[in-house]
């Protein structure tokens, strides 16, 4: 989903695809082959992420421009050929200055209550309070 002002937004499994693609295609020049299998095998437990759900996810992804995919069969078993685009490459860098904007805004926040706080005791003060 695009949003103008948020950007991309990705549910957890999206993310989760996306960082296991990104430490297997850099490993192999920017490519690589996994079955749906070893996927599911990567992604972390607390995710729930059934083998029916990876096929769409996965057109989602390639949909927004992150890898190209190409699906074929290796002694009868599905096999997925991932090849990371110039956004898919990205990821670890958008996600690193995601995390830096937050505590931006954190901060920022908190900074602000510091202020109003102050503030009212100086109003109070000053009005004899």
């Amino acid at each position: 989903m695009e949003n103008a002002f948020f950007g991309n937004i990705m549910n957890k499994k999206e993310k989760a695809i996306l960082r296991l693609l990104f430490d297997n295609c850099t490993k192999n020049s920017g490519s690589c082959i996994l079955t749906p299998l070893d996927m599911l095998k990567a992604i972390p437990l607390d995710i729930e992420f059934s083998r029916e759900e990876l096929e769409p996810v996965l057109r989602v992804l390639e949909t927004d421009e992150y890898f190209e995919m190409t699906v074929s069969s290796k002694k009868g078993e599905k096999v997925y050929c991932f090849t990371l685009l110039h956004k898919g490459m990205n990821i670890k860098r958008e996600e690193q200055r995601a995390k830096k904007d937050l505590w931006k805004k954190i901060l920022i926040t908190l900074a602000l209550a510091v202020m109003s706080v102050l503030a009212k005791r100086l109003f109070d003060m000053i009005m004899g309070k």
